[in-house]
């Protein structure tokens, strides 16, 4: 949980509240698809050590993002990772004032699931 001291008081911001910014920033890149694992989904009910493959370590205002990340079929990797990145530390920096040390992105899997082959086959033909 991080923690922010003012003049006026504390405000606390909740791990999950931090992950679903750093989530809902990851899905507006192009070329990313909703990370869900059957095991991730698990953990994240009842463990709360990750929310969608997103892992925060905050010490102060001070914060680290790992993201496992699913790309979908014929977008460049590396470009879509990089978008990921900084599209998170804007979010979570302008909507908590905190300090984003680093988002961390692991690739973990291509998107190829039926609409996206036929849409590269169709781009293909044209």
């Amino acid at each position: 949980m991080a923690e922010i001291n003012s003049n006026n008081g504390n405000v606390q911001i909740s791990d999950d509240v931090i992950a679903t910014i750093a989530y809902t920033a990851m899905l507006e890149v192009d070329g990313t698809k909703e990370y869900s694992t059957l095991a991730g989904d698990i953990i994240d009910k009842f463990f709360k050590k990750n929310f969608k493959g997103i892992s925060l370590s905050i010490e102060n205002k001070d914060v680290l993002v790992s993201i496992n990340l699913v790309v979908k079929l014929n977008y460049k990797i590396t470009e879509v990772a990089k978008d990921v990145q900084v599209k998170v530390k804007n979010a979570i920096e302008m909507m908590t004032g905190l300090n984003v040390i680093s988002v961390n992105v692991n690739v973990v899997g291509v998107d190829i699931t039926k609409d996206n082959i036929k849409q590269n086959n169709d781009d293909l033909e044209q």
